[in-house]
């Protein structure tokens, strides 16, 4: 396989994967609105895919400045919103004991 179809399949797959990373998001939100609620779900654990995130994001943005291409920053920024708006919901919904 040579090196273009290799770039236009690594391009396909980088937004598709960064769009239903986005999305997997939506359902916990859609629960803890829902619900009034966010017992069950791990603040830890979503507090450390968001730190992570963050930090590909910012590589994201490094690179893009560097004359890359903006695919891989609009990936991880289209991911650490949501996962932002996930924290928020579970800090400020905390559930009652």
């Amino acid at each position: 396989m040579n090196l273009e179809v290799l770039e236009v399949i690594n391009d396909i797959t980088l937004k598709f994967g960064g769009f239903v990373m986005a999305v997997s998001y939506f359902p916990q939100i859609i629960q803890i609105i829902k619900n009034k609620t966010s017992e069950g779900i791990s603040l830890k654990f979503i507090g450390m895919v968001t730190l992570a995130l963050a930090t590909f994001s910012f590589n994201g943005f490094v690179v893009m400045q560097n004359g890359g291409g903006a695919g891989t920053f609009i990936s991880q920024l289209a991911n650490l919103i949501p996962a932002i708006i996930l924290v928020i919901l579970i800090v400020v919904d905390k559930p009652v004991k």
